[in-house]
């Protein structure tokens, strides 16, 4: 595992605790710390464009069937992380407490 594989791996892990109850049932932010993630992530995690190939936007990874023009902008960048933090906390969702370990 290359180091920025590993430095990804952890932000996505750590958001992922602390957003794990940043959500309401319907799925909309409405938690600061739901704001606050985002916000570090897209400092942190910083953008790809098309020379980061498999990766996109802040982190990411372009799925089989997916299709994004060559450059994003910031505004579609955000919505599309917006986006795979929320399907990740509905992923872990079930485990209740023990999803902030994940």
């Amino acid at each position: 595992m290359t180091r920025q594989t590993k430095r990804r791996s952890m932000l996505w892990a750590l958001f992922l605790t602390i957003l794990a109850g940043g959500l309401n049932a319907q799925g909309n932010a409405v938690n600061p710390l739901w704001e606050s993630a985002v916000e570090c992530i897209m400092k942190y995690e910083s953008w790809h464009g098309p020379e980061h190939y498999p990766y996109v936007a802040f982190g990411h990874r372009i799925r089989p069937g997916e299709r994004f023009p060559s450059r994003l902008t910031r505004k579609e960048g955000e919505q599309l992380l917006r986006k795979d933090l929320k399907e990740l906390c509905a992923l872990f969702r079930h485990l209740g407490k023990d999803s902030l370990i994940l």
